[in-house]
C-alpha cells in the first residue's frame, strides 16, 4: 500500500496550483539573465537600497561602506562614479551598482513624491542575501527576484481561488492561465510594481473571502499580509475596498431578497474586526517602512495622493478610444487583443457557468472575480482617467481573469468526457492542450519579449502595428539588454555609444563591455564621428525629436531587433559607410532678410529646398541671450509645420558647433521641404530682436 499511497500523492501535487507556482518560478528563474530592466527600474533599486542601509545601519548615506570594487561595479549610466578602491575584491566584498552615493535617505527625504518603497525594499534585500553575501546571482537578476517570486505567488493565489470554487482541475487550469499569461511572464523578470501589486491585490481578496465563507479569523492575516504588501508597493491596491463593498451589497441583497439572511452577531463582530485588522495592518506597514512619512505624516501623505490624482487623471493618452462622454475604450480593447484567445474564450465560459456551482454559496465566490475584474478595467475607462504603456499599471485584472479561466476550462472538460464516453479519461488533458499549447509555443518564439504579444484577433505584433494601437511593440526597456548584448560582441575596441532619446539610466553600467565608452553627449549627428547609437522603436517614442530623426533620415541601421516583422529595437553606426547619402552634403544658401507677417518674423528662401538646418544670427547688444524660441516651415506660405526641438539649445549639441560665433543658434532639421520660415521668438527680459540674420543650408544629393 506505501508505494500508491506515494503516487498518489505526487499524482496529486503535479496538478496542484503549488506545483504549477514552483514550475513558473524554477523556469522564469533559469531565465532572469535573459531579460533587460523596466524605465523605471534604476531608480526604485537605488532607492530601496538606501532605505535598506538606512534600516539596516542607522545611516542615511554610504559613508560608511567601502568604495565600489573593481570587478564589474561601476555607478549607474548617468551618475558620477564613485571611487574604487584598488585594494578591494569581488571576493570581499560586493557592493551593488545601486548603492550610489548620490541617491541616499537624506536625498530622498527631500524628493519623494512617488509609489511607496517596500516593494524596491524587498528586491534590495534580496540583492543583499544572494548578491551581496552569497554571490550566487548577479546583481541585477538578485533584485529581479522579488518580482519572480511576487509572480509565482500569483499564480499559486489564482490557482487556490479557483479550487476552492470550482475544485482541483479548474485551480490546475486556473494557475495555468496566470503562468502562462504573456505579460506577466515577462514582467515577472523586469517589473518591480505591477506583477506584485497584482499578486498582493489577489492575497488580499482571496483572504477576505476565506475569512468571510469560514469564519476562521486566521485568514484575515492573510488578507491583512496582502493589504500590507500591497500598500506599501502602490496605493492601487485602495481599489479593493470597493470591490469588497460593492460584492458585499449585492451578496447581501440577493441573500435577503431569497429570505435567507439572517441576522448573526458573531459575524458581523468577526468581519468588522477582521477589516479593522486588515486597515490597521496595512497603515502600519505603510508608515513604518516609509520615513519619508515620519517627518510629516498627514501632508506628506497628501502629497502622494496628488501624485496619483496626477498621473491618473491628468493627460488621455488614447484620444482614438474615446466616446461620446469621454469613456475610453482602449483598456478593455487592449485586454481583448493581447490576452491569448483561448484564455478570453474559456473566461467567457466560465464567467457564465460558474454560476451552478456557486449560486448555493451565500457569499458567492464568482461575483467577487466578476466584480474584481470590472472595477480594474472600469475605473480606467471611466471619462477622465488616464492610463498609458498598455495595460501593465492594471496587472490585477490577470489573476481575476485567470480565475475565471480556470472554471471555464474544468466546465468545458465536464462536458466533453460527459458527451464523448471514449475520451472520458482524458477529456482534461486534451482541453488543456488546445488551450496552452499554441500560447507556449508563441511564448517561446517572442522570448524574451513576451510582453509585445499580441493575439490573432488583432493579426499578432504585425497586426497591431499595421492598426496604430498604441503601445505597440512597447517594451518598457526590456530590449535595451539585447542591444547591449550585440554591441558588446560586434562593436569594436573602444567603441563609444549613446541613446538616442532615453536617459542612459536605462542601461546599466555592468552590461557593457569594460572597454566600450557610454554617454549620451558622443552623439555627433552631421559630424559623424562613427558613434553608435541605440533606440528603441515604437509609438510613444519621441520620434519627432531630430536626435531621432537623424538616426532614421540620414543611416542606415547595423542592427536590428525584430519580432514578428515588428522592429523593437535599432542600432546606428554614425559614419560614412552606413550613411544613406554617403555622396549627398549640406550647401549654403545666402542669407536672406525677414518680413514682418503679423508680428512674427518671416523669410522667404527663394525656392523650395531641401531644408537640413537653419542659423538664426541674434544682436548680442539687442538680446544677448535668447531664453526660448522655435521655428515653423511652409512650402507654400499657407500651410505650417512646426518643427519639435525649440531653437534654444534644445537639440544635442553636434561637436562642431562650438566654433559658431556668440549670437547664432544652430536649428538641424531632418529635410523637410520648405522655402519659407518664420522664427517665433522669445521676447522676455526687454529682449527684442528686432533683425535678426537668417542662413539657411539645403540638402544637396549628388
Amino acid at each position: 500500500m506505501a508505494p500508491t499511497k506515494t503516487k498518489f500523492r505526487l499524482k496529486s501535487f503535479l496538478f496542484s496550483p503549488a506545483f504549477v507556482a514552483l514550475l513558473f518560478f524554477i523556469v522564469n528563474f533559469a531565465t532572469l539573465s535573459h531579460y533587460g530592466v523596466n524605465w523605471d527600474e534604476p531608480y526604485h533599486f537605488s532607492r530601496g537600497q538606501a532605505y535598506l542601509h538606512y534600516f539596516s545601519t542607522g545611516n542615511k548615506d554610504y559613508s560608511d561602506l567601502k568604495p565600489y570594487t573593481v570587478e564589474g561595479n561601476r555607478a549607474p549610466a548617468g551618475l558620477a562614479p564613485t571611487p574604487v578602491d584598488p585594494s578591494s575584491t569581488k571576493l570581499e566584498y560586493r557592493r551593488s551598482i545601486f548603492q550610489h552615493d548620490q541617491i541616499t535617505v537624506t536625498a530622498l527625504l527631500k524628493e519623494e513624491n512617488g509609489h511607496p518603497p517596500l516593494n524596491d525594499i524587498f528586491a534590495a534585500a534580496l540583492n543583499r542575501i544572494f548578491y551581496g553575501w552569497l554571490g550566487v546571482m548577479g546583481d541585477i537578476e538578485s533584485h529581479h527576484l522579488f518580482s519572480l517570486l511576487a509572480g509565482a505567488l500569483l499564480v499559486l493565489v489564482v490557482g487556490l481561488f479557483a479550487r476552492s470554487i470550482a475544485g482541483t482541475f479548474a485551480g490546475f487550469s486556473a494557475s495555468l492561465a496566470a503562468g502562462l499569461f504573456p505579460l506577466l511572464v515577462a514582467e515577472s523578470h523586469f517589473n518591480v510594481k505591477d506583477p506584485p501589486l497584482a499578486a498582493f491585490f489577489a492575497l488580499l481578496l482571496f483572504g477576505v473571502w476565506k475569512a468571510l465563507t469560514t469564519q476562521k479569523f486566521r485568514w484575515w492575516f492573510v488578507a491583512a499580509a496582502g493589504g500590507a504588501l500591497g500598500l506599501g508597493t502602490k496605493f492601487n491596491i485602495l481599489f479593493t475596498v470597493p470591490i469588497v463593498a460593492i460584492w458585499l451589497v449585492i451578496t447581501l441583497l440577493v441573500t435577503a431578497r431569497q429570505k435567507k439572511l439572517r441576522w448573526n452577531r458573531p459575524a458581523v463582530l468577526h468581519a468588522g474586526a477582521g477589516f479593522l485588522l486588515v486597515g490597521a495592518i496595512s497603515l502600519g506597514v505603510l508608515y513604518a517602512t516609509w520615513p519619508f512619512l515620519w517627518q510629516d505624516p498627514i501632508p506628506n501623505l497628501l502629497k502622494i495622493i496628488g501624485f496619483y490624482q496626477e498621473i491618473g487623471t491628468t493627460t488621455m493618452y488614447q484620444p482614438a478610444f474615446l466616446l461620446e462622454g469621454g469613456v475610453n475604450l482602449y483598456p478593455l480593447v487592449f485586454i481583448l487583443i493581447t490576452t491569448p484567445l483561448a484564455v478570453i474564450i474559456m473566461a467567457s465560459i466560465g464567467a457564465v457557468s460558474g454560476w451552478r456551482l456557486t449560486k448555493s454559496v451565500a457569499f458567492a465566490p464568482l461575483a467577487l472575480v466578476l466584480i474584481w475584474l470590472f472595477v480594474t478595467v472600469a475605473r480606467v475607462m471611466s471619462p477622465g482617467s488616464a492610463i498609458y504603456g498598455g495595460v501593465r499599471q492594471i496587472a490585477e485584472f490577470i489573476p481575476a481573469l485567470a480565475i475565471l479561466a480556470g472554471i471555464g476550462i474544468a466546465a468545458i472538460s465536464e462536458g466533453v468526457a460527459a458527451r464523448l464516453a471514449y475520451i472520458r479519461k482524458g477529456a482534461a488533458f486534451i482541453v488543456v492542450a488546445l488551450v496552452f499549447i499554441p500560447t507556449l509555443i508563441t511564448l517561446i518564439r517572442l522570448h524574451p519579449n513576451e510582453n509585445v504579444f499580441f493575439n490573432s484577433i488583432v493579426g499578432g505584433v504585425n497586426g497591431a502595428r499595421a492598426q496604430a494601437i498604441p503601445s505597440v511593440g512597447n517594451t518598457y526597456g526590456n530590449a535595451y539588454y539585447q542591444g547591449i548584448a550585440w554591441l558588446n560582441q560586434h562593436a569594436e575596441q573602444g567603441a563609444r555609444f549613446g541613446l538616442a532619446n532615453s536617459t542612459m539610466a536605462s542601461i546599466p553600467r555592468i552590461w557593457i563591455r569594460e572597454d566600450i565608452q557610454f554617454a549620451n553627449h558622443y552623439w555627433s549627428g552631421p559630424d559623424m564621428l562613427a558613434e553608435y547609437e541605440i533606440e528603441l522603436n515604437y509609438d510613444g517614442l519621441r520620434s519627432d525629436q531630430y536626435s531621432y530623426q537623424y538616426l532614421t533620415t540620414f543611416l542606415n541601421p547595423v542592427w536590428e531587433l525584430e519580432v514578428d516583422g515588428v522592429v523593437l529595437l535599432r542600432i546606428w553606426k554614425n559614419d560614412r559607410e552606413h550613411a544613406r547619402y554617403p555622396e549627398a552634403k549640406m550647401a549654403k544658401m545666402k542669407p536672406v532678410r525677414a518680413t514682418d507677417v503679423n508680428g512674427l518674423i518671416q523669410y522667404d528662401l527663394g525656392r523650395e529646398v531641401q531644408l537640413a538646418r537653419v542659423d538664426l544670427t541674434l544682436d548680442q547688444r539687442l538680446c544677448p541671450k535668447l531664453e526660448s524660441g522655435f521655428i515653423t516651415t511652409s512650402r507654400d506660405g499657407v500651410i505650417w509645420e512646426r518643427q519639435s526641438d525649440n531653437i534654444n539649445d534644445s537639440q544635442p549639441a553636434v561637436p562642431s558647433r562650438g566654433k559658431f560665433e556668440p549670437g547664432t543658434y544652430t536649428h538641424w532639421i531632418a529635410l523637410t521641404q520648405a522655402r519659407y520660415i518664420r522664427t517665433n521668438l522669445d521676447q522676455t527680459k526687454q529682449c527684442t530682436p528686432s533683425d535678426p540674420t537668417l542662413t539657411a543650408w539645403e540638402w544637396q544629393e549628388r
